[in-house]
């Protein structure tokens, strides 16, 4: 049953990236090839249990996303963390050829300097042929998705 002390929780957090066209910049006719997030701990524990995480290395990892062609925005999943201030969150992405890189905005809520379980923090990030813009992160709660019925025979 997955009701009640065991209904299901999202125990993890959501960053999105949404890379946006500025001036003289076009996805369809140039395309994004990868971005590298640095500045985030990546190795912990899940247990699906209790749904409790764990950081179990205290550095961080440098993450890489591969965009498929024509793809403009990406997503992972991470452990719950209290952000650094000695290590800030470095994004850089290649377009063209081209490297742009920027430092991200820390989250502000629900708890400042925080990726926080249960939540997706969307960046929007606009590439332009002056350089690179990031905005302040969207950060929501996950919703819960559609509710549908499904029979399973063993």
């Amino acid at each position: 049953s997955f009701t009640g002390e065991h209904a299901f929780k999202h125990c993890m957090s959501l960053v999105k990236f949404n890379f946006l066209e500025g001036e003289g910049v076009d996805f369809s006719e140039k395309i994004l090839k990868h971005c590298i997030l640095e500045g985030l701990k990546t190795v912990g524990t899940f247990n699906t249990t209790t749904g409790e995480t764990a950081l179990t290395v205290n550095y961080p990892s440098p993450i890489t996303m591969w965009f498929d062609d024509g793809a403009t925005t990406s997503q992972l999943f991470i452990f719950p963390q209290t952000l650094d201030f000695t290590t800030p969150l470095n994004l850089s992405v290649v377009y063209n050829g081209v490297e742009y890189t920027a430092t991200l905005p820390n989250p502000s809520k629900p708890v400042a300097n925080q990726f926080s379980a249960g939540y997706a923090y969307t960046y929007n990030i606009t590439l332009s042929n002056k350089g690179i813009t990031v905005e302040e992160p969207e950060i929501t709660p996950w919703e819960p998705g559609e509710t549908n019925n499904v029979s399973i025979t063993l």
